[in-house]
């Protein structure tokens, strides 16, 4: 039988991890018109809770669309992005239908309109000489507003929302201002993974979008409901897991939904009938031995101070990394050279602040470092 375990792409359907509760209440929000704040960490299934959700919205007739704004550096990109994402989301039921799409798109000056093989591609021209690109994004968001109905509910998902931030600062408060007016009715979900950006974009002092929606973080899949699934996907696919094995594979994986999916689907390779704890050692000695030179490209491109920073966190997480234990353990000579050195690695997001104090954030990374010597 198939492996029932999936993790190199956004997993859908009985191979997406529980989360029920965020499940229910983000399709819930999507088909009443309100917007959604979804903060998650990377690998925690950010992506993967979307396109269930989608999915659950279409199948209840609602119309819904995603853009990604991870490519774009400029307001022109933002525009290009979210013009594509909403006639290939909400408009996409026009396709084959060319004439009412264009009548649709009269609204949109400078939009050209045309079909591709994956369906309508749309490109944009400035309304004005020397345009910022204001008025372009307020007229393709007002489609949304155009196609909404009782019967058809419109939502639009902006993932990497928090480019807006980093491409312009101003470009927050427009979409502050659609929500608050044009666009009433219509689920906006702004998802982002920098969580540090986003939280300053919506919850922190003077944050410009304030209040713009409810906001969802996702955190780790609880160890009983992520061992449960574990049990019940490996017992789909025709083998069995020992209730140890799940808990260890869970604990190496650090319960990040990503990474135990990659360690499961390995560890069900490897076995004939039941995944023990031995075979979850194996499965994780295969993974490490498979991304060996990835991890040493990260390691390398660290300068030294840092390199000692996480190969001591890769050991052991630490609450403070100024103190004598953690310095004399670390190699590094002051405190002031370990605090640029986590500073640095935050915002790169190679370390994040856990349960138990500062870690590497890359669960397979930290154990990469411990296991090979380099720790």
């Amino acid at each position: 039988m198939a492996n029932p375990f999936e993790y190199s792409d956004p997993v859908v359907g009985d191979s997406f991890a529980d989360r029920k509760a965020e499940l229910q209440t983000l399709t819930a929000r999507m088909l009443t018109g309100q917007n959604v704040v979804v903060i998650s960490p990377r690998r925690y299934g950010k992506t993967s809770l979307i396109l269930n959700a989608q999915a659950r919205v279409r199948r209840r007739g609602g119309r819904t669309g995603i853009a990604n704004l991870f490519w774009c550096r400029t307001r022109q990109d933002v525009a290009q992005e979210l013009a594509n994402a909403v006639v290939r989301g909400p408009l996409g039921w026009l396709r084959g239908r060319m004439e009412e799409m264009r009548r649709r798109l009269g609204s949109l000056p400078g939009a050209t309109l045309t079909v591709e093989k994956d369906g309508f591609q749309v490109s944009l021209s400035p309304i004005k000489p020397q345009s910022d690109w204001t008025a372009e994004i307020r007229h393709v968001m007002k489609l949304l507003q155009d196609v909404r109905s009782e019967e058809h509910p419109v939502s639009l998902v902006i993932d990497e929302f928090q480019k807006v931030a980093e491409i312009d600062s101003a470009l927050p408060n427009l979409f502050k201002s659609l929500t608050d007016s044009e666009l009433r009715g219509v689920s906006l979900v702004m998802s982002g993974s920098r969580r540090h950006v986003m939280h300053e974009l919506y919850a922190g002092p003077g944050a410009p979008l304030l209040g713009v929606g409810e906001m969802l973080t996702l955190d780790l899949v609880p160890e009983a409901d992520m061992t449960a699934f574990l049990l019940e996907r490996t017992r789909s696919g025709g083998k069995d897991m020992t209730n140890e094995g799940a808990a260890l594979l869970f604990a190496r994986a650090r319960g990040v939904p990503a990474y135990v999916q990659r360690l499961a689907f390995e560890a069900f390779e490897s076995v004939d009938s039941v995944i023990d704890e031995a075979a979850v050692e194996r499965a994780v000695a295969t993974v490490l031995k498979r991304e060996r030179q990835y991890f040493e490209v990260i390691y390398e491109d660290l300068a030294p101070n840092q390199r000692s920073l996480v190969r001591a966190l890769a050991v052991e997480p630490a609450r403070s990394i100024t103190s004598r234990d953690f310095l004399d353990r670390s190699g590094l000579r002051a405190d002031s050279s370990a605090q640029r050195a986590l500073a640095a690695l935050e915002a790169a997001e190679k370390v994040e602040l856990g349960p138990n104090g500062w870690q590497v954030t890359d669960p397979l990374f930290a154990l990469w470092l411990a296991r090979l010597g380099l720790a």
